[in-house]
């Protein structure tokens, strides 16, 4: 009786110690949806409730070893206790995987609200920097504007008084004219006159002047001011539209892969990749003049089973389910399909009726938050397989990037369009190219087949001038 007494009575407080309910999970506040960097986060960064969480689930969970060995008679113990052990072993392992998740979570979103809450001083750093900025801009133009006018007005006063004095001067009383001591008036007066209405007119056209230099400066602060706010409404707007397309991004990517399948020929962006935005590209990796092809060339390169030099009947031929279209004046045909595992769409450019340029459009529907470059990274280990290492490989930065500088992760400065990756490859008779660029707020990954014989541009270009 007395063994029985001792051990049920520790187990019924880790009993009624389970009964309690999470402290992280009930008094840890998480970051509400729809939160943007622009915005104060309103969330709970305290540690406190989750420690009492592990201290209470390690000592559900201590107690919880004690039933068990006390159940399965591995602390020797009297068949009553053993039945109160096995009675109260669910009660305590129960409690303490409660616990345990709350603490979880609660640590969860703790980290969520420090990451919010970083994200957020840096954008009011850079506001108030941005701010501060202008401020002390347009407070110094319009020192220099008040210091400029003073400047006009000290000057128009020194040519009054040289004026007054100059006048004084040339006063002459009847006294000195009869003692010969003034000039004549018919002699000096005339000039002297002359002169004063000259120093007079420069003064007036140095205060106008200053004046129209000071009004200038004072409407150049007011419009660098003007910009500057214009600026940070426009960095504001950037950030707010990013973080809407990434927590819409992060959204779709939550729900099921076969509920995102999306129809290729019809849409936009990277996820639907379209002809007008398959050729757009073939600017931006434009070649040298390629030589002039012979009569009847054909390669023995090309894309596939398509070779340079062939016809559009024997593309058809090859690919019976491309279809034409027309994009910025040259004539396509297209289709949708699989590439290397990736759906893309497929499009073929002629020069004349001579096949001269495949670009491979691949179909954003694998998107990784975690690595946005998985698609460039795979098919650029695929071709560098198949064509060996590129001669080139490099990362081009088209605008300054808009938060962190350049040590922030690429897949995101590519996503917001600051930058773009470029691969290049050389053969006998083809280039080809691997992109991978900004469309949609998503990163577009391409590939693109040149002839280095036959030139699309400068047929596009003779169409042109025959229009004429």
């Amino acid at each position: 009786m007395e063994s029985r007494s001792s051990l049920s009575a520790p187990l019924c407080a880790l009993l009624a110690l389970a009964l309690m309910p999470g402290c992280a999970l009930s008094r840890i506040k998480p970051l509400h949806t729809g939160w943007r960097p622009n915005q104060a986060p309103v969330c709970t960064t305290d540690r406190k409730p989750i420690r009492n969480d592990i201290i209470v689930a390690s000592i559900l969970g201590v107690g919880s070893g004690v039933a068990a060995a006390s159940a399965l008679d591995i602390i020797p113990t009297t068949s009553g206790d053993r039945k109160i052990a096995t009675i109260i072993l669910p009660g305590l392992l129960i409690p303490a995987a409660i616990f345990g998740t709350s603490a979880i979570i609660g640590q969860r979103r703790v980290n969520q609200c420090v990451s919010a809450a970083t994200q957020w001083a840096d954008v009011s750093v850079r506001q108030r920097k941005s701010s501060a900025e202008a401020n002390a801009m347009a407070e110094a133009m319009r020192k220099e504007a008040r210091d400029k006018a003073e400047a006009a007005e000290r000057a128009k006063a020194e040519a009054a008084a040289q004026k007054a004095r100059e006048e004084e001067e040339v006063q002459c009383t009847d006294e000195a004219m009869a003692a010969e001591q003034c000039v004549s008036e018919e002699t000096r007066w005339p000039d002297i006159l002359e002169r004063q209405h000259e120093a007079t007119a420069e003064a007036n056209a140095m205060a106008e002047a200053m004046r129209k230099e000071a009004r200038d400066k004072a409407e150049a602060a007011e419009r660098a001011k003007a910009e500057a706010a214009a600026q940070k409404a426009k960095e504001e707007e950037k950030v707010r539209r990013a973080a809407e397309a990434k927590a819409a991004k992060e959204t779709r990517i939550a729900s099921t892969p076969e509920d995102r399948d999306p129809p290729l020929p019809s849409g936009t962006g990277p996820s639907n990749p379209t002809p007008k935005g398959t050729i757009a590209s073939e600017a931006a990796v434009e070649p040298a003049p390629a030589p002039k092809a012979p009569s009847g060339y054909r390669s023995g390169e090309g894309y596939q089973k398509a070779r340079w030099g062939m016809s559009r009947k024997e593309i058809k031929t090859l690919y019976p389910q491309a279809e034409p279209f027309e994009s910025e004046g040259q004539s396509w045909i297209g289709f949708t399909g699989n590439v290397a595992g990736y759906k893309a769409y497929t499009a073929f450019a002629f020069a004349g009726d001579r096949l001269a340029v495949v670009t491979v459009t691949i179909a954003n529907d694998r998107y990784n938050s975690a690595d946005p470059l998985a698609e460039y990274d795979e098919l650029l280990g695929l071709l560098t397989k198949l064509y060996g290492r590129p001669l080139s490989d490099e990362v081009l930065w088209k605008t300054e990037p808009l938060l962190g500088g350049r040590g922030r992760k690429l897949g995101a400065a590519i996503e917001l369009g600051e930058a773009e990756k470029i691969s290049k490859w050389e053969r006998p008779d083809s280039q080809i190219f691997l992109f991978a660029d900004g469309h949609g707020l998503e990163i577009r990954t391409r590939i693109i087949y040149k002839s280095r014989t036959i030139g699309v541009a400068a047929d596009t270009e003779r169409a042109k001038i025959n229009d004429l």
